[in-house]
């Protein structure tokens, strides 16, 4: 599966640890970034309905230490990864 995932160039995003709940917006705003519509991403930690043509990525996890490597993925591949519908 891993085969069929973009791998995205490592100098195009930047991961940011969350340290409270808050809206995206203000969130990438107060780390100092500027926000974009449809530029910045979040992780989900609850089910959550998405649109069909929302773009997923997949943060890689070490599968020895849990910890993520900070490599990141997207493409069609990862709504077969996550069992969701094309």
């Amino acid at each position: 599966m891993k085969a069929n995932l973009d791998a995205l160039d490592a100098g195009k995003y930047i991961l940011i640890p969350v340290d409270q709940q808050t809206q995206i917006r203000d969130f990438v705003t107060r780390a100092g970034h500027p926000y974009k519509t449809g530029c910045a991403f979040y992780e989900l930690s609850k089910r959550e309905k998405t649109q069909g043509n929302k773009q997923l990525a997949v943060a890689e996890k070490d599968s020895a230490t849990g910890r993520m490597t900070g490599r990141v993925f997207s493409g069609p591949a990862a709504h077969q990864l996550l069992g969701l519908p094309e």
